[in-house]
Order: structure tokens, then C-alpha cells, then sequence
């Protein structure tokens, strides 16, 4: 049940709960694994404080491990970008987003960055800008939201990898990728899956 990632890096299949119990054993190296789901929840409110689904980002050229590509940093209060020490010529609209996602045995909530947010969400953050700006906010942005929980039918890359917060160990488990599943296709996986578990019992 592997399937590959770029750079031919192994992506094990797993359920909610799976991933859950893989994620405790990752040590030192990043691993990678799909599962298929549904949003349930995004998270636009932390202590009582609304939380931006989206941010501005520098897309001025620099030169990143010897390649020049779009900076990608947060652009800062100030206006400044803290990487490229200056006001970015281009900017664009990106995702940063929490959510919750379940399955038929459990959720966990992930954070999702851009492309993936897209797909989850089903609009660009410039799209969202607008909405909010004709008025959807608060409780409108819940609803507006509402109608995504539950619905589509997602297959979620995942990257576990341990890093240091002060000092500390942690694990830090994100989504880098989404795609809406073909309920048909994914279907006849799933029988043909059944299958293949009677005749080998």
C-alpha cells in the first residue's frame, strides 16, 4: 500500500488512527503518508481571537540554495519582508490554515499551507479576501465554511518530522498536499480491497 513522492521517497497509506500511532514513532528522519478523508473543521478562532485564514506574502525573486525562486516569506506588520530587508515589489495572498479531518476511526487536526488549503477550502485566498470583504466575517465566515465540513472527499499528504521548539522535542505533523478523491474510483479500490482480503483468508 507505498506509493511514491517526489525525490522517490516512500508514502505509506494509513487511516486517522494509523497515522496517529506512526506519528509517536518517527524519531529523526520525515516521513510521509496519505490519508483519505474529510474536513470536519477549520480552526478561525484561538482564545477568543479571530485567526486570519490567509497572509501576504513576498514573491520577489531571490536566490534560495543557489536557485532563484519567489522568496515565499511573510510579509511583516511593517510591510517589510524579513528575509528580502525591504518592501516586496510582489506580494500575493497565501494560505496558512488549521483544520480538523476524520475518517470512519478517529480525527486529528493538521496544518495546511497553500495549495493544499486551496483544495481544502475549494478557493484561492484572494477569493476568500473578497468574500470577507463584501461582508462574510464572524459568524457569516463559520457558515460559509460549514458547507465544506463533511462534503468532499479528500486524500491527504502528510509530513511528520521531529524538530526543536525552545529547545524542546517536538513533532510537527502538516498537510502538503490534498486532492479530491473520485468517489467512484475510490470505491472500487475499496472492493477490490475487500476482495482481495476474502480470498487470501
Amino acid at each position: 500500500l507505498s506509493g511514491g513522492l517526489g525525490g522517490g521517497r516512500a508514502v505509506e497509506k494509513c487511516n486517522v488512527s494509523k497515522l496517529k500511532e506512526l506519528t509517536g514513532k518517527v524519531v529523526d528522519s520525515v516521513q510521509y503518508y496519505n490519508l483519505v478523508c474529510r474536513p470536519t473543521l477549520v480552526q478561525t478562532t484561538k482564545r477568543g481571537e479571530d485567526v486570519l485564514l490567509y497572509y501576504e506574502a513576498c514573491c520577489d525573486d531571490r536566490d534560495i540554495q543557489g536557485k532563484t525562486r519567489p522568496c515565499s516569506k511573510r510579509v511583516g506588520k511593517d510591510g517589510i519582508c524579513p528575509e528580502c530587508k525591504k518592501p516586496p515589489l510582489k506580494k500575493e495572498l497565501r494560505y496558512t490554515i488549521r483544520g480538523q479531518f476524520g475518517d470512519y476511526c478517529d480525527s486529528v487536526w493538521l496544518t495546511a499551507f497553500n495549495e493544499a488549503s486551496e483544495t481544502i477550502l475549494g478557493m484561492k485566498a484572494e477569493d476568500l479576501k473578497l468574500k470577507l470583504a463584501g461582508g462574510i466575517g464572524g459568524e457569516k465566515l463559520e457558515n460559509l465554511l460549514s458547507k465544506l465540513y463533511f462534503f468532499n472527499l479528500l486524500e491527504l499528504t502528510v509530513r511528520v518530522r521531529k524538530e526543536n521548539f525552545g529547545g524542546e522535542p517536538r513533532t510537527n505533523v502538516a498537510c502538503t498536499d490534498a486532492k479530491v478523491v473520485n468517489v467512484k474510483q475510490h470505491g472500487r479500490a475499496l472492493l477490490n480491497d475487500i476482495r482481495h482480503m476474502l480470498a487470501t483468508r
